[in-house]
């Protein structure tokens, strides 16, 4: 009887075994399938981009689509592959090859835009959706399709990696970009390609060359979108010198905003981490915990909309931030 009942048990336990690692390869077999279709889907946005120096080939990498507008197709892609070019061609994933216009580039970001005429219609990464990312994601570094490494497969393991920069030599940090790392390898065969998250969204532009500290980053969209947009505007990026480290309230946990003292229902608003002692911030008053709420006139919502409020900032401006410190809204004026 004894026996009989153990073989019952032994069995029962065997075949759950067997239903749950079918169900595991079911799932796994699905998460497969639908990396292959985004992999297919994404294929059209993203481009190889290769540049020539007195007509001999140079360097080459990826790039993405950007947006079409009436004139042609912006491609966004690293400033190190075309630095120091004398000419650039952009190849579509439908094979058309084509003469590009170097619009300009930023070296502390490495972004760089380059103007195509195809006479056919792209699809764009301008339009679609963007979610917020967050660390533990799943992720695509994706690459032009010819290359055997174009494409990896990772999760976001950073998220904020400020990135800094010396614009004037001085030995101080100047200005710190938003960075994503991840564990899927960038390299120089997708290098100035796509991070993708699962559901096709772009989240960042990958980079090989803008830190040695940092491997498999990308420059997060929150940034990249308003440096292009200033880059097709004018050719070139100057930055003003803030000394600050911001951060956006609306993807903190109910634990952050409590350790930081932040009103559990604040969305709103980028809380300041840091403020450098030198910075014209901390000599207009702004300190670290205040929530700057708007910057001459722009609402500052989220980091995002942060980046598009001071990419429009001139050097000696006087400008106005409105922020909250101890739940009280203040308004200071600052020189650049």
């Amino acid at each position: 009887m004894w026996n009989g009942y153990l073989t019952y048990k032994l069995n029962k336990i065997e075949n759950s075994n067997q239903s749950t690692n079918e169900a595991k390869i079911t799932v796994l077999n699905g998460v497969l399938t639908n990396i292959t279709e985004l992999v297919n889907a994404s294929e059209s946005k993203i481009v190889k981009v290769k540049s020539f120096k007195n007509d001999v080939e140079f360097r080459e990498g990826s790039g993405i689509v950007y947006k079409q507008i009436e004139d042609g197709v912006y491609i966004v892609t690293s400033e190190f592959i075309v630095d120091g070019s004398s000419s650039v061609t952009v190849e579509f994933a439908n094979g058309a090859l084509i003469n590009g216009n170097i619009i300009g580039s930023d070296i502390e970001s490495g972004v760089s835009v380059i103007l195509v005429k195809p006479d056919f219609n792209v699809e764009s990464f301008y339009s679609n959706n963007y979610s917020n990312s967050r660390v533990g994601e799943y992720i695509l570094s994706l690459g032009f399709k010819s290359y055997s490494n174009a494409v990896s497969f990772g999760i976001i393991t950073g998220l904020n990696n400020s990135v800094g920069i010396d614009l004037n030599s001085d030995s101080a940090i100047d200005w710190k970009f938003n960075m994503l790392q991840s564990d899927a390898t960038i390299n120089n065969d997708n290098n100035g390609g796509a991070m993708l998250n699962l559901n096709g969204e772009l989240i960042g532009l990958n980079l090989t060359r803008v830190s040695s500290e940092f491997k498999n980053i990308a420059l997060s969209r929150e940034e990249l979108f308003p440096i292009v947009e200033k880059i097709i505007e004018t050719g070139n990026l100057q930055r003003v010198y803030l000394g600050i480290d911001a951060g956006s309230i609306y993807n903190m946990s109910s634990y952050e905003k409590s350790n930081f003292g932040i009103s559990l229902d604040t969305t709103n608003g980028v809380y300041l981490s840091q403020v450098q002692e030198s910075s014209p911030l901390a000599k207009a008053g702004l300190k670290v915990g205040d929530i700057i709420l708007s910057i001459n006139g722009f609402d500052v919502t989220d980091i995002k909309s942060y980046y598009d409020a001071i990419y429009k900032l001139n050097a000696q401006e006087k400008i106005k931030i409105v922020y909250n410190r101890n739940n009280e809204t203040l308004e200071v004026e600052v020189e650049l």
